[in-house]
């Protein structure tokens, strides 16, 4: 193998937020597991794991710092090993596994990936790979990305061409979204027209908060709950409002929420994939987060939240990309103090999760809290194997109340089901007004 080079390159506006104002957390990581087919030997999954890094600019980052990352060419990808005894070990292990500290030492990978051998369900011998990822080089979208070609052994971009890589993409961001420049104010002058004298900060009246003196309470508060739909509900339900599910369930959160405070005027906050049609298949950390500001006269009502939903989406789906560091720069009111991704802690984020979970148990769900402080208020849309929903609300302890929480949580399934419900209503009815209208 040839002598490795190491060569510096320019930080993307996500990375350069995360060190700009440190978490002692680090960027967190990203997992995924797979089942290994049996006829997929550990040195073919080596082969596709080394093609990768071969192709991929993020996955040869092995150091940052202010100056930029640093990437090793070429880069020589390990396959880890580990033994657990049954499938219930596995997930033990991967649990376990997937809180270890990133950055690892300098020079080293920022991912790594592990075969595990083990007996499945029937006792028959079996290996899952487990691939763990630091956040600062990739999103989940990314991650998704590297699994499928991992399991399936197809590239998710044909040949060596760098033109869609991460480095590659982040010189197209900078320029872009160059705050120096008439060109890259362009997205500023959209995001100050959509808030409209609003602060991208603007806190969100989440009936959840607690006044009360906070005292010593310290750490992450989790709730969560179940959302059970059949299998098509959903589908059947967009389809009928002619919405996407992100946007069909961001519509009932909004009307939910504007119905507990009496608001027609709500700002939020999205995690969003920050791809264009251009950066689709590109693996790097390109996801962002935008607000999005609803107003409509009956906000708190399914309908009218759907409106102001699809509006303000069609809206902001050309910027929704925007660097969030870049974006409160140039967008937030003078003077104001708060900043960077930690800014606005009463401001609800909403994150979609790309990819669909299985498996989930009672412990899931189970109320529990973190040492680590987050100082903002999230909520977390996860989509189920079976059709259905996890919500997750998480949130700074000292602030949080639980029994507001759980009955916000309460609230936001209820609302949900009702509205894919009402909306599956709507859909049924004209299909059957078009069945019967047929000769």
């Amino acid at each position: 193998m040839a002598t490795p080079v190491l060569r510096l390159s320019p930080l993307s506006w996500q990375q350069e937020s995360l060190l700009l104002r440190p978490s002692p957390f680090g960027a967190g990581e990203i997992h995924t597991d797979f089942p290994v087919p049996d006829e997929v030997t550990d040195d073919e999954l080596l082969r596709r794991a080394q093609r990768l890094a071969d192709r991929e600019s993020a996955l040869r980052i092995v150091d940052h710092g202010p100056d930029g990352v640093v990437q090793q060419e070429p880069l020589q990808v390990r396959l880890h090993h580990h033994t657990c005894e049954s499938p219930a070990d596995v997930r033990e292990f991967i649990a376990r596994s997937r809180h270890q500290d990133f950055p690892h030492t300098p020079g080293e990978p920022r991912w790594r990936l592990t075969v595990i051998r083990h007996r499945d369900g029937g006792g028959r011998p079996a290996r899952t790979a487990f691939a763990l990822f630091d956040h600062f080089i990739a999103d989940r979208v990314s991650v998704a990305l590297v699994r499928r070609e991992l399991s399936t052994g197809v590239p998710a971009r044909p040949g060596d061409d760098a033109a869609d890589g991460y480095l590659a993409w982040v010189e197209r961001q900078r320029a872009e979204f160059d705050p120096h420049t008439h060109q890259g104010l362009a997205a500023a002058r959209f995001w100050r027209r959509h808030l409209d004298g609003v602060s991208p900060h603007q806190a969100t009246p989440v009936p959840v908060f607690t006044d009360a003196p906070r005292g010593d309470t310290r750490g992450t508060a989790w709730y969560s709950v179940h959302v059970a739909l059949p299998p098509g509900a959903v589908r059947q339900a967009c389809r009928a409002t002619a919405a996407t599910p992100s946007v069909l369930v961001l519509s009932s959160i909004a009307a939910t929420t504007a119905s507990a405070c009496g608001a027609d005027d709500l700002t939020l906050r999205l995690i969003t994939g920050g791809r264009t049609p251009g950066s689709a298949t590109t693996i790097g950390w390109l996801n962002t987060c935008v607000p999005v500001r609803l107003r409509d006269r009956e906000l708190g009502t399914l309908r009218g939240a759907l409106a102001a939903t699809r509006t303000a989406w069609q809206e902001i789906l050309p910027y929704q990309h925007t660097p969030w560091e870049y974006l409160w720069r140039t967008c937030a009111p003078e003077g104001a103090p708060a900043h960077g991704w930690l800014a606005g802690h009463r401001q609800l984020v909403v994150n979609f999760f790309p990819d669909v979970v299985d498996g989930l148990t009672e412990a899931d769900y189970a109320d529990r809290t973190d040492d680590f402080e987050q100082q903002y208020l999230a909520l977390y849309v996860v989509p189920l194997a079976d059709g259905g929903f996890m919500l997750r609300l998480i949130g700074d302890a000292g602030e949080v109340d639980p029994t507001a929480a759980r009955r916000y949580l309460d609230a936001l399934r209820d609302g949900l089901l009702a509205h894919v419900r009402e909306s599956q209503s709507t859909d049924t009815a004209r299909v059957g007004a078009l069945a019967g209208s047929r000769p």
